[in-house]
């Protein structure tokens, strides 16, 4: 196939057969919901050349990443080892620093440290006998609270916590003036600065770099613009949801996967994964794609009118000389249909000059490779 596939709904495919048929339209006799089976085995006929290519990144988290919902095939993938982070285009800050390689033991550092990161509150109070309520800012019932007479000396007191904005001190000694209470707390649900990609990943583009000239990864999430200009190979066992020619099937990379149940399992913890893959044929609103090109167009609408008039001929309706027209017609938009989308690209003819080149090599001169002349 030498062109750039495009596609329209099955929506619109229905549209145009029900404009041939006019008559059994109005007549109700189309129902889309029994064809809609007709269009997804004519999806298959033609094979996986007709699926859209996509490319999304995934995050790494705890060795597995959830694959895109519409994955089909994979093609290949690639490791994010570094990223710029931006607001908009022409804001752009370099933070390798922060996540260099494959994010092993960074991402848990970064949680430990937002977990582990105090908050403080300070204040002078009379304590009486009794209860006196302090209103602090740390929202938060996590807390570390002392309080120190003006001598310096710590004293003891019980603490209610009865919301994340207030304690209450209970006294049971009489009126202790200018009691410094110092309260520390740590939040019970710390907000993460970590990139945060949805489950499935987010669309990403790989794109060649003007002023580098090697190609880097773009994507967006949370409002942010994130680029990656380091990009590692993975090594990724063979499985029916890798594509044969996929190159990650011969790296020898450290870095490791394999495709099980909807997920990207990993050799490694945390991390960002760029991958290209053949999707099912869907759009982003999970309605139904069909292939559009004039030779495919016919070979779609045929299929369908063949099982609109045999499902009429079932129902008692003379409609045999239509049905045995459409058949001929099908028979003979199938092969037209299947000889473009079939037809080789100039790379993949190359790949099989050069298969069969290396093949006669072998066959009728590298026996000579150990006679001596």
């Amino acid at each position: 196939m030498l062109t750039e596939t495009q596609y329209r709904t099955f929506d619109e495919l229905m549209d145009s057969v029900k404009l041939d048929l006019k008559t059994h339209d109005l007549e109700g006799m189309i129902d889309p919901q029994q064809l809609i089976k007709v269009a997804i085995r004519v999806n298959y006929e033609l094979g996986l050349k007709v699926n859209p290519s996509r490319s999304k990144v995934l995050q790494v988290v705890n060795g597995k990443a959830k694959l895109p919902p519409d994955f089909y095939v994979l093609n290949f993938a690639l490791v994010c080892e570094d990223h710029y982070e931006s607001s908009t285009e022409d804001d752009k800050t370099y933070t390798e620093g922060k996540t260099e390689g494959v994010l092993e033991g960074i991402y848990l550092a970064q949680q430990y440290y937002l977990n582990n990161s105090l908050g403080n509150f300070t204040t002078v109070l009379d304590v009486p006998t009794g209860v006196t309520t302090i209103t602090h800012s740390l929202n938060t019932t996590n807390l570390v609270i002392e309080a120190y007479a003006t001598d310096g000396t710590l004293l003891s007191f019980e603490v209610q916590r009865p919301n994340p904005d207030q304690v209450n001190i209970v006294s049971q000694a009489p009126l202790q003036e200018n009691v410094r209470f110092v309260i520390i707390g740590v939040p019970d649900t710390p907000t993460t600065t970590v990139t945060q990609i949805q489950s499935g990943g987010c669309p990403a583009e790989m794109v060649n770099d003007p002023f580098y000239h090697i190609p880097k990864v773009t994507y967006n999430t949370q409002g942010r613009r994130y680029e990656s200009k380091k990009l590692v190979q993975m090594r990724i066992d063979k499985s029916k949801s890798v594509s044969s020619e996929c190159m990650n099937l011969q790296s020898r990379s450290a870095l490791a996967a394999y495709l099980k149940n909807g997920f990207l399992v990993t050799n490694f913890n945390e991390g960002v994964i760029y991958i290209n893959y053949q999707s099912l044929m869907e759009d982003d609103e999970g309605n139904l794609l069909v292939m559009s090109h004039p030779l495919a167009d016919e070979f779609y609408e045929y299929a369908l009118k063949q099982r609109i008039y045999e499902n009429l001929m079932m129902a008692g309706e003379n409609v045999v000389n239509y049905l045995q027209l459409v058949e001929q017609r099908l028979r003979a938009a199938r092969n037209n249909a299947l000889s473009f989308v079939n037809t080789p690209g100039y790379r993949e003819m190359q790949r099989t000059w050069e298969m069969n080149r290396k093949a006669m090599y072998h066959k009728y001169y590298n026996m000579f490779k150990s006679h001596d002349v």
